[in-house]
């Protein structure tokens, strides 16, 4: 008994739980219930730890909080853990491999930096957090990746078409990989309208509307979207960051 104590007053101390040992469930608020939760499980020293959306229902600083704490425990421990999560957060701070499913099937396995930033397909790609999905016509392939152009718009993306034969792909953007520069209002070639500034903590998002209808978002920090002077209506140009881009295969959903 004086072990099981001690090993209960540790998890109280590492899940910031000291002091509420004594509390009925109903007296808890739902991220310390959670707490509770995962300190009961680790109080049984498991040989795996299986963990089903682990941090879901949670504010937004107790989910940060307690992913903290989960993490830093998961390093020390070395304990094989599988969880289950949609928040991309979490996998990244939590998983050293990734599995994507969709439908029941496995779309795509491997370390995590390599799923989140090559994904096989636009099916993983939008649920690994790709907000921008456009359709691109395949100008040229060589060793340093593949060009591309959209209706006027040609840039170059990390080449994952398995068929040399394709003539068509589907172009994988992430928002924060989106660079926005304010034009002169009779500039229209290569530019887009921005139809919508939406604030996200210190982060802007832009929603534009490409000249040729196709729409896209960007995220911006809020000191440079405020310094630019980005409006409802205005004209910008679209860059993207160094390897932003990834072509996939222009099939499945």
């Amino acid at each position: 008994r004086p072990d099981q104590r001690s090993t209960v007053d540790q998890l109280l101390h590492r899940f910031q739980l000291t002091g509420l040992d004594r509390r009925l469930p109903r007296e808890l608020s739902g991220g310390q219930q959670q707490r509770v939760a995962l300190a009961r499980v680790l109080a049984a020293e498991p040989r795996l730890l299986c963990l089903d959306e682990p941090l879901s229902a949670l504010d937004g600083p107790t989910r940060t909080e307690l992913r903290i704490l989960l993490r830093e425990w998961l390093q020390e421990s070395q304990l094989p853990a599988l969880i289950v999560s949609h928040d991309v957060l979490d996998v990244q701070a939590l998983a050293d491999d990734l599995i994507v499913m969709s439908d029941g099937q496995v779309r795509q396995a491997g370390p995590v930096e390599n799923v989140l930033h090559q994904p096989v397909d636009r099916t993983v790609a939008r649920i690994v957090g790709y907000e921008n999905l456009i359709t691109v016509n395949l100008l040229q392939r060589d060793s340093t990746g593949v060009s591309v152009e959209h209706r006027g718009w040609r840039f170059v993306g990390l080449d994952r078409l398995p068929s040399p034969a394709d003539s068509t792909g589907i172009a994988c953007i992430r928002a924060e990989d989106i660079r926005l520069r304010k034009l002169p209002a009779d500039q229209t070639t290569g530019s887009a309208e921005i139809r919508e500034v939406i604030p996200e903590g210190v982060m802007l998002r832009v929603r534009v509307e490409l000249a040729a209808g196709q729409k896209m978002q960007a995220l911006v920090p809020r000191a440079a979207a405020v310094t630019s002077g980005f409006q409802r209506g205005e004209r910008v140009s679209i860059d993207l960051a160094a390897g932003a881009a990834v072509i996939v295969p222009d099939s499945g959903d």
